[in-house]
Formats: structure tokens, sequence, C-alpha cells
């Protein structure tokens, strides 16, 4: 097991900036006191069993999930230390929740046993004050708070984007996690094991419990892998296996990675082996497109140029590049965007504001599912994840323009479902850097 150390200097720097920006958005509003509710447990219908509990991310941005506990509150006053009332019930069922040591320099700590004694307290200490309070709506808000006032939302939101360099240290290791569980995946892949011992092998590697994961697994082998989410993991595995592609992500102190590989057997058709390296100059070639102040509306539309290139180039369109620009060949190849913001959670917010006031650039409606359109800026976190698939009810749509598409080669293409490959890039004054190439050159380094 790899030990993982951060550097606690960087959290420092961090506080400051969430008290700065919670200051802001506080004071822009004319609210006295910020209150971040951490959320309750669920439980499944009729059952006594709890959904997997996920606190409010706006907490997990001061405290690391295992401190986040249901029932906690952070209250934050500009000028004070925030306090933390933290619900930590002691009995026979649960081992108690662990208390945050490391942070008691920065945020005052304050255990309850019990609900009703938090609520007490927290009442009498916000008492006069006006309150913002963001997380889940509860019936019991008896704290005289109002519950997610857009104004200061929208603020919280918009500079959530870019990230502290805490933040960066964090995504990094998260970046390791999920290499070191690609990795592994690979190698179960390819000595043929099914969807369902790709994702154990990725669990044991990654050290993760499929709670702790950011996102559920996606593995799919051959026609599977042009499923976007595909959600199954097939305990057999098919007689012929051609293809595998995984998204998988990694977390470390509630901060995600978001990464993709597709990969070949020796069975996958010449023309899948093809276009698995000429995808993979794709995604480079966007990636070197990044730059601080570009638009990423048009850096999907420079992946879609690409793609329609390809299309034209590998032969699986058999038109000019004009004909396939005019019906918007690529839409029926690659339907998602080409990115997200990402940190505490893996589509993280704010991709679509273009200010703190909470106003939208929505994306064209025939690029619908692009979740970023703000403009580029230093610090910021997102993927990069082009993608080419031959999904049988997108291809159907293109039969209207038949004699343009060369359908021998998407026959042979459909055995493999598709590729993507998605990497986290860090925006850089000049550049960027690749979190997710950095992580797998670490990986490899271990071994």
């Amino acid at each position: 097991m790899h030990e993982i150390k951060t550097d606690d200097s960087n959290y420092a720097d961090h506080h400051a900036q969430l008290m700065s920006r919670w200051g802001s958005a506080l004071a822009k509003s004319d609210y006295d006191t910020g209150v971040i509710i951490a959320g309750c447990e669920d439980y499944h219908f009729q059952d006594d069993q709890t959904v997997s509990y996920k606190p409010n991310p706006y907490l997990v941005q001061w405290l690391s999930p295992e401190y986040c506990l249901p029932g906690s509150v952070l209250v934050i006053r500009p000028g004070d230390h925030p306090i933390y009332y933290m619900k930590r019930p002691v009995d026979y069922w649960h081992a108690p929740g662990r208390t945050p040591q490391s942070r008691k320099d920065f945020i005052e700590i304050k255990e309850f046993e019990e609900e009703d004694s938090l609520r007490r307290e927290l009442q009498r200490d916000l008492k006069g004050q006006r309150a913002a309070c963001i997380g889940p709506i509860e019936e019991n808000n008896d704290f005289s708070g109002t519950i997610n006032p857009e104004t200061v939302v929208n603020q919280l939101h918009f500079t959530r984007a870019i990230k502290t360099n805490y933040e960066i240290e964090l995504i990094s290791i998260a970046s390791a996690v999920g290499a070191r569980g690609h990795t592994a995946a690979k190698r179960a892949f390819d000595e043929g094991q099914s969807e369902f011992g790709i994702h154990m092998a990725y669990l044991a590697a990654s050290a993760q419990n499929e709670s702790q994961l950011p996102y559920p697994n996606i593995i799919g082998i051959n026609e599977n892998a042009g499923i976007l989410h595909y959600q199954h993991q097939e305990r057999t595995k098919p007689e012929q296996i051609n293809s595998l592609l995984i998204d998988a992500g990694g977390s470390h102190q509630g901060y995600a990675s978001d990464i993709t590989r597709s990969y070949r057997s020796n069975s996958a058709p010449s023309i899948y082996n093809d276009l698995l390296e000429v995808m993979q100059k794709h995604q480079d070639d966007l990636i070197a497109s990044v730059e601080v102040g570009g638009d990423f509306l048009k850096l999907h539309e420079q992946m879609h140029r690409q793609l329609t290139e390809i299309l034209v180039k590998t032969s699986l369109l058999n038109c000019s590049l004009d004909e396939a620009f005019s019906i918007r060949a690529s839409e029926y190849f690659c339907p998602h965007g080409l990115g997200h913001l990402l940190g505490i959670q893996v589509h993280d917010v704010g991709g679509l504001q273009i200010d703190a006031n909470g106003n939208n650039l929505n994306p064209p409606e025939h690029y619908s599912s692009l979740r970023f359109t703000r403009p580029i800026e230093e610090d910021q976190i997102f993927t990069i994840e082009p993608g080419i698939y031959f999904i049988p009810i997108l291809l159907d749509k293109l039969k209207k323009h038949t004699e343009l598409v060369n359908w021998k080669a998407i026959e042979e293409l459909l055995p493999c479902g598709g590729i993507r490959i998605e990497d986290n890039v860090r925006v850089l004054a000049t550049g960027v850097q690749n979190l997710t190439r950095e992580a797998f050159d670490k990986v490899e380094s271990e071994a």
C-alpha cells in the first residue's frame, strides 16, 4: 500500500482563500454569517439500511469527508475562526466519527452526541444573525437562516472553479489513485478477465471500496464500450474479446480524478487499432490548444472539426470534408461534450456560469450535453475527453445519408463499441499541467 501524504502548509492558504470568498459572498448579499449544513443520512424505501451518505461538497472544501458527519454544521463569520458543530454520537452500533485534530488551529470544534443539544447551542450562537445556509433543505431548519440564497450560491459556485494549491495537490493525489487502478485494470484485461474481474482489480489496486469511488466505474468490453455510461459489470467474458473502455476515477480527501482509457486485444480489427492511434493524436492536439482566455465552446467545436477530418481520412465516410461538415457527421459518432470542470464533484459546479452574478452561457442546442462554456482561466482543472463511438441508435439516424457512409467499415467496428481517452488538465499561465499523465508516470516509476 502506498502511503499518501499531503502538504498541510498548503491548507493555511486554502483556508484563507475560503474565508475571503465566503466573506465577499456574504457581504455582497448583506449576510452576517454563512452556515454549511452537512446533510443527513437517508434510508432506502421501506428499509432500515441507509443510502450511501455523501456530505455537502461545500463542507468538504473545509474538512475531509471522514469528518463531515451527518447532522453537523459549519458556521462561518468573517473575521473569526469558523465553528464546526460536529454531531458525533457514541454508541455500540458504529465506530464514533473521527475529530479533525489537524484543523483545530483554523476551525473551532464543538462536539455533540445528541442532535437536540447541537441545535440548541447553534440557535443561541446564531441569535440575531442574518445567516445564509448552504446545503440540503431540512424540515427542522430552526435557526432562522435563509436556505441557499441565490446571490450567495452564485458567488460560491463561480469561485469554486479556480482551485487553490491545496485542492490541486488533492486532485493530483486522486489522479495517482486512479492511475494505479487503471494500470491494474489494463493488466486484468490483458489476462482475459471479465468486466467484473477488471472492476475488482481496479478496486484492489486503487485501495477504494465502491462507496469511495467518485463515480461508479464504467467498464465496457466490446459493444458495451459504446454505451456512454454503461452501468453493468458482466461476470462472464465473451468468447472473443476485442476492446475495453474503462472510465474510472480516484478519490482523495473528497476530491476526484476522472480518467478514461481504451484498449485493444489481439482480436480487434486493424481499423480499430489505427483509430486508437489517431484518437490519441486527436486528444493531444486538443490539449495543446488549451490556453488562458480561451473559449471552451470553441475547443469543443475544434473537437468536432478534427473528428470529422478523422472520419473522412480513415474512410469511415465516403465523402468530402465539406459534405461531412454539412450533415454534422461527427455528432453521430460523438454525442457528448469535450469536458467538464473537476473538483469535489466529478462534474463540478459553475461550468456554464460566466460571472459571479449567476449569468449562464448555455451551449447551442446541438451541443446540449456540453457542461462547460465559461472562459478558460488559470488554475481551473477540467477534463479533455474526445470520443468516437459506434452506437446503433445513432448510426440508424445517419442512414438518411447512407450513400456517404462506409457501412462495411462500420460493421467491422460495431463489435468494438467505441474509444474514449480522458485526461484531467490544470490550466497554467502558459500551457497546461496534465495531471493524468503525470499520475501514470508516477505509478510506472513505483513499479
